[in-house]
């Protein structure tokens, strides 16, 4: 997402004859060069904003983070994983949101919320952090690929879109030693080396 007046906007209104906006997720998003980051918007006096969540993007160069407009009866987004670079003003009020390990960079705050850092992320071209002091994010259910489709580190996964991780499989080996034939339905063990961690396309880990 790039050169838009709004990075990713959540918005109820009369015409879509829905007074609530619940349960929505952005996952694994690169914003680029917004005018502001994120608004929520209504048409619908006291409408429900709830549960909605912005997971593991990458924010980069906004004037003003958030934009809201209208009257709520209940507001609630949850920010988690994301980098915030070059964000120049809060814009309006984060009443209600809720934000946890995120990074801020040359941005409106150094810290906001709980276990948030602020740590020169050094983007490379394609918005892959270079700076390993971002591998510093929670888990979170069913974010297991980042935006490469690269596996998220299941314990301390990249803060952002993109995993620091490589994830190269150029020195990896699966071996299954001496030449052997097997049959449909046997089995033969594969040992691998060149890691220090592995999974399988089965979802093992040993």
């Amino acid at each position: 997402i790039h050169d838009q007046e709004v990075g990713v906007s959540f918005r109820n209104g009369t015409e879509s004859g829905a007074g609530t906006l619940t349960n929505n997720i952005v996952r694994n998003s690169i914003i680029k060069d917004s005018y502001r980051a994120v608004a929520v918007s209504t048409s619908t006096s006291g409408a429900t904003f709830l549960r909605n969540k912005i997971y593991n993007c990458t924010c980069d160069n906004a004037n003003f983070f958030v934009y809201t407009d209208g009257t709520f009866s209940n507001k609630g987004m949850e920010f988690t994983n994301n980098i915030f670079i070059n964000i120049g003003s809060v814009g309006k009020s984060t009443s209600g949101m809720v934000f946890n390990y995120n990074n801020y960079w040359n941005s409106w705050t150094s810290k906001l919320g709980t276990n948030s850092t602020n740590n020169n992320p050094q983007l490379d071209n394609n918005f892959k952090p270079q700076n390993k002091a971002l591998k510093a994010g929670t888990p979170l259910k069913n974010i297991n690929f980042d935006k490469n489709k690269n596996y998220r580190d299941s314990s301390k996964p990249t803060i952002g879109a993109i995993e620091i991780n490589d994830n190269s499989t150029s020195s990896i080996k699966a071996d299954a030693g001496s030449d052997q034939t097997i049959c449909l339905g046997e089995d033969a063990i594969l040992t691998a080396s060149g890691g220090s961690s592995y999974k399988w396309s089965n979802g093992a880990t040993t």
